[in-house]
């Protein structure tokens, strides 16, 4: 009865072997191969499994590099009595071809927990790597077009807030300075004409402050010649005058001097679209900001106590959409927090923030309009 459910079990354990989806050998304590199934024959370019049995990597399809590397690993398994799973390694098959395995080895073990070998099962991942590989090529590609497209975008909004200063204000002040000369000339005479130049007037100033604003927020002037830390400061300070019922702390750390400008740009607008969230949706008594140069990221942290928002069920809105897309299009990584009741906070992180500081500089980001 035993020998019978011995040879159950060995011929249960063959047909695993053969039908099994993956590749599979074994070896002995010195690398020598005691075995394997029929795919893993097939891909070494031998007609039947036997035929492995005493060789060893050298005597094998794969190239000198791999077989080293191959016995690295044998022997680290061998020695520490421990599997190692999961390696992604190179291998040149019979037919020529490069192919990429996920291979997993596990030790061998007699009846006194002696290693006596070493089993060995992999799969083919070239596909999936070259898929993967494919994917991040098209996602380099779509960060580099909406680099591209922020450019654009930035330089598109400089040359508005040049037209918008340089013509439509030099205009504006000219109107309200005849309409303030008319007001003088008449109001005493005329009274009628004098409420209409008051009116004019009146429209201009207020006129120019619009545009005041609309330029500040198309692109802070300071940026260029304040830099990135003193620019957040007047942010928000500017902001916290028009909503002075939301208290605010600020805090610096590290070395923030030199910023990249598109790093720069992109943090000021972050920052920007999060303060009118606040405003319009948060519902909150206080904020506070960080920005904050660590070894290997720049961070910026808004946090409220304000409602929250389930950020799982709510991750579509345009202005958090296009921060998302500004913070990944420069490598960075965008992450948010909350919950209903419970606050709201956002981080956006650029990577190698200080390696870039010194081709930054070279290249003179901050002192361009």
């Amino acid at each position: 009865m035993c020998g019978q459910r011995t040879v159950v079990e060995n011929d249960l354990l063959a047909n695993v072997l053969k039908n099994v989806a993956a590749s599979i050998f074994w070896k002995d304590r010195r690398s020598v191969y005691l075995g394997c199934n029929d795919r893993f024959a097939r891909e070494a370019g031998l007609r039947d499994p036997q035929e492995i049995v005493g060789r060893n990597d050298y005597e094998m399809a794969w190239t000198k590099e791999q077989a080293d590397f191959y016995r690295k690993c044998d022997r680290k398994v061998m020695e520490s009595g421990e599997p190692m799973l999961n390696i992604v390694e190179s291998q040149r098959q019979a037919d020529g071809r490069e192919r990429v395995i996920l291979t997993s080895k596990v030790p061998l073990k007699d009846h006194s927990e002696l290693v006596t070998g070493m089993l060995g099962i992999y799969m083919d991942i070239t596909q999936r790597v070259q898929q993967e590989e494919k994917l991040a090529r098209y996602l380099e590609e779509n960060r580099r077009l909406t680099r591209q497209l922020m450019r654009v975008q930035e330089e598109e909004r400089s040359l508005v807030v040049r037209q918008l200063h340089d013509e439509l204000g030099q205009h504006l002040a000219a109107i309200q300075i005849g309409a303030n000369f008319i007001l003088e000339k008449l109001q005493a005479s005329d009274s009628a004409v004098a409420s209409a130049a008051a009116d004019i007037a009146r429209a201009s100033r207020e006129t120019l402050e619009s545009i005041r604003d609309l330029t500040q927020r198309l692109r802070p002037p300071m940026l260029g010649f304040l830099g990135l830390e003193d620019t957040l400061r007047a942010t928000l300070a500017t902001w916290h005058r028009a909503h002075p019922s939301i208290d605010y702390r600020l805090d610096f750390s590290g070395e923030l001097e030199h910023v990249p400008e598109a790093v720069g740009v992109a943090l000021y607008r972050i920052l920007q679209e999060s303060l009118n969230n606040v405003v319009k949706h948060a519902g909150a008594t206080r904020i506070d900001i960080s920005l904050s140069q660590k070894p290997e990221e720049l961070e910026l942290r808004v946090s409220d106590d304000g409602q929250g928002m389930d950020v799982e069920a709510d991750r579509s809105g345009l202005g958090l959409q296009e921060m998302r897309e500004r913070t990944h299009a420069l490598g960075g990584r965008f992450e948010l927090r909350g919950a209903p009741g419970q606050g709201f906070t956002l981080s956006a992180s650029f990577p190698n923030a200080a390696a870039e500081a010194r081709a930054a500089d070279r290249a003179g980001f901050w002192g361009r309009a």
